[in-house]
């Protein structure tokens, strides 16, 4: 992922990597841990909070509807900590 890519353009891209390659069988869980890996600090920490904690223990499906959505979520907010403040 580049560093200055949103949340939503960072997995738009991972969506389209794993989509030009084949998976091999990852797990849900395994595709959150790697996107996870390759975002930038902020997108991480924005992801912590969406999550409200430890991403890595909440089950995966819920980890990629908090990622598909927070794109829509963030609309019409100034930035992403004023969003995430008002959507914990």
């Amino acid at each position: 992922m580049q560093e200055q890519d949103s949340l939503g353009e960072a997995w738009e891209r991972f969506q389209e990597l794993l989509r030009s390659c084949p998976r091999q069988g990852f797990s849900p869980q395994r595709i959150v841990q790697i996107f996870y890996g390759g975002v930038s600090s902020h997108n991480r920490t924005s992801l912590v909070v969406a999550c409200q904690g430890n991403l890595m223990m909440k089950p995966p499906a819920y980890v990629i509807k908090i990622i598909e959505d927070f794109p829509t979520s963030v609309m019409g907010y100034e930035n992403h900590e004023e969003a995430l403040m008002l959507h914990v």
